[in-house]
């Protein structure tokens, strides 16, 4: 699935079909054995293997999914290929690593549309080898705003017991 596709789908789906839940809930990823907590007000839809969140004013978006390791080389490069389509002027950054609950990420991205906004992925490996990717775009103008439930949220991505 590119990211034109999610988004578009994401928005067809908040506009037309999918009816928002607002209360805070945590998320089971089976086949990762990984979970995770969307914070309250934020609206979710589950399309697949890919749960996809926005923010009220949606103007920050993240979608996560669950990959194998070696399906890894092949999703960073198609991943970098759809950033640059969908954000023809993005201008990437350095790749980081840091740790979230003792597991290794690596967080790609770079600024866009005019500097307005930032799109990225970060790709995190459980302690089971498999990867949990997500994939954000965030106005700039709401950074801060959101902060705290960004934290809280990446805070809360967790193996299974």
């Amino acid at each position: 699935m590119n990211v034109r596709t999610l988004l578009a789908s994401f928005f067809l789906c908040v506009l037309f079909v999918a009816t928002p839940m607002f209360a805070q809930e945590t998320f089971d990823f089976e086949f990762g054995k990984i979970s995770l907590t969307v914070p309250k007000n934020w609206s979710h839809e589950i399309d697949g293997n890919h749960l996809i969140v926005a923010t009220p004013d949606q103007k920050l978006m993240l979608n996560f999914e669950v990959i194998t390791v070696e399906e890894l080389e092949a999703r960073t490069e198609q991943m970098g290929t759809e950033l640059a389509e969908a954000f023809p002027d993005i201008e990437m950054g350095e790749v980081e690593e840091s740790k979230v609950n003792g597991m290794d990420m690596i967080s790609v991205g770079g600024v866009c549309e005019g500097g307005k906004k930032y799109a990225g992925y970060d790709m995190i490996v459980t302690k089971n080898a498999q990867v949990f990717v997500v994939t954000g775009v965030v106005d700039f103008s709401v950074k801060d705003k959101y902060r705290k439930d960004i934290v809280n949220l990446y805070n809360s991505i967790k193996p299974m017991k």
